[in-house]
């Protein structure tokens, strides 16, 4: 059982650490916190920044004083992620070295905790190599998207696969099952997108003029039964881009709950579809001078159904 401080600590930022968000270096600076303690901490001011009061998305910068106040983690089981999941993340590793760790990650786990989630991606790989000076998610995947994940493990691996994204050199590749048929002569969708926010609080992305731009290159295309498996390209990386481009088109993906048809999704349930239909299949980028190329194998749960359709996996 870890006790609880009784001192005030201060921190000095550290190159390492510099750009990093603050409610992010909390996390990893008090491991058995949670989320919820985090944020408390922040907006009562009892974590301060070169004394004064500093929003969770502040990024720390060089030489930065941070007063970090008494915690109590006594209770660390209380916040920790089970075993079985922890040894699911270990399983899912798809490449490591000294500055990147590659996942395949699961559909139905978040890439972070957050709303009524004690845990993701992040949180696994940090209990996984606690002894790692710092470990980021360098983009984030949809909780309900499987596939090609990256964390960085320092801030130079971090700051190249951020240069790799900013200049477009990554390559971004997705499989989805989508409702219909395409067009055979539609092969790019490019369609503005904006966030809104719903009644409840929750993000959706809409086709907008007043967005940002937003491309999708579609690279293939299978009819699978009467509907179409295809593979997309992501130009830009806006959130739920594929999926409401999807939409965009009236082609939404299987099991989307958010910008699919109930009546398509319920279709797909009945042949033990239970999950949104988008994997991240291959992504390559090039960071220290190497050009990095990793696949996720789709799931059984995803091939199992393109069997019934009576399609190619």
């Amino acid at each position: 059982m870890t006790p609880r401080r009784t001192n005030v600590e201060m921190d000095t930022v550290s190159h390492e650490h510099v750009g990093r968000r603050i409610d992010n270096y909390l996390a990893s600076r008090l491991r058995h916190a949670p989320k919820s303690l985090i944020y408390k901490l922040l907006r009562s001011g009892q974590v301060r920044v070169n004394g004064g009061r500093v929003k969770p998305h502040y990024r720390l910068a060089a030489s930065d004083e941070i007063r970090i106040p008494p915690v109590n983690a006594a209770h660390p089981r209380e916040t920790s992620p089970p075993r079985s999941r922890l040894d699911e993340m270990e399983r899912a590793i798809l490449y490591e070295d000294e500055h990147f760790l590659i996942v395949d990650k699961p559909a139905g786990l978040a890439s972070h905790a957050g709303t009524g989630l004690s845990y993701g991606v992040i949180d696994l790989a940090r209990e996984l190599r606690p002894n790692a000076p710092r470990i980021d998610l360098a983009h984030r995947l949809d909780r309900d998207t499987s596939g090609c994940l990256v964390l960085s493990k320092h801030l130079e691996a971090l700051r190249e696969f951020h240069d790799a994204l900013r200049t477009r050199t990554t390559v971004k590749q997705y499989r989805a099952l989508l409702q219909g048929r395409l067009p055979g002569d539609l092969h790019v969708i490019d369609a503005a997108l904006a966030r809104t926010r719903g009644e409840g609080g929750e993000q959706h992305a809409e086709v907008s003029d007043k967005g940002k731009a937003a491309c999708t290159l579609i690279e293939a295309c299978s009819p699978v039964g009467p509907h179409s498996l295809v593979e997309l390209r992501l130009v830009t990386g806006r959130m739920h881009q594929i999926r409401s481009h999807a939409e965009y088109i009236g082609h939404p993906v299987a099991g989307d709950r958010r910008y699919g048809t109930e009546y398509f999704n319920d279709e797909m349930r009945k042949l033990g579809l239970n999950r949104l239909f988008l994997h991240a299949a291959h992504l390559e980028f090039t960071a220290f001078n190497s050009r990095f190329a990793i696949d996720a194998p789709m799931p059984e749960a995803l091939t199992s159904v393109l069997r019934t359709l009576g399609g190619k996996t």
